[in-house]
């Protein structure tokens, strides 16, 4: 969710209608905070596989995936960018429907509330240290 609130994030979302894996990665690389998760991330697992496990997480998070292979784009999530009703598309091209969509986003708002970047950076700590870092990293 930070990096959809980042102003570089939301220009690129902007001119090139969504942002990709690479580029929310990339912010994570180069942000205070979360500088450092990826590799904490693939300590546990391989690099595949966090790239896989990347898209459930996203869209838990309520970034919402349009496109599909090289051209995959996430629109970012909708109560920090505003966007047009995609509820069609959303089905036709993520195979999600509308009420499952509407409960990932539901769940990820219980689930964060109104943490900092820091304290959900650190429940990724623990649950990393402590075997539980599957569950955490689907909830960001």
């Amino acid at each position: 969710l930070a990096a959809a609130q980042d102003e570089n994030i939301q220009k690129i979302h902007t001119e090139s209608g969504g942002v990709t894996k690479s580029q929310i990665i990339d912010w994570m690389d180069r942000s205070e905070t979360f500088h450092g998760y990826k590799e904490l991330v693939l300590t546990k697992m391989k690099e595949g596989s966090f790239l896989t496990k990347l898209g459930p997480v996203m869209t838990s998070a309520g970034y919402v995936c349009f496109g599909g292979g090289s051209l995959t784009r996430w629109a970012l999530p909708e109560d920090i960018v505003p966007r047009v009703d995609i509820n069609a598309k959303r089905s036709a091209l993520c195979g999600l429907s509308k009420s499952k969509i509407d409960a990932k986003q539901s769940a990820s708002s219980e689930l964060f509330g109104s943490k900092t970047d820091e304290e959900l950076m650190e429940m990724l700590r623990e649950g990393i240290n402590s075997g539980e870092w599957t569950q955490q990293s689907k909830a960001l």
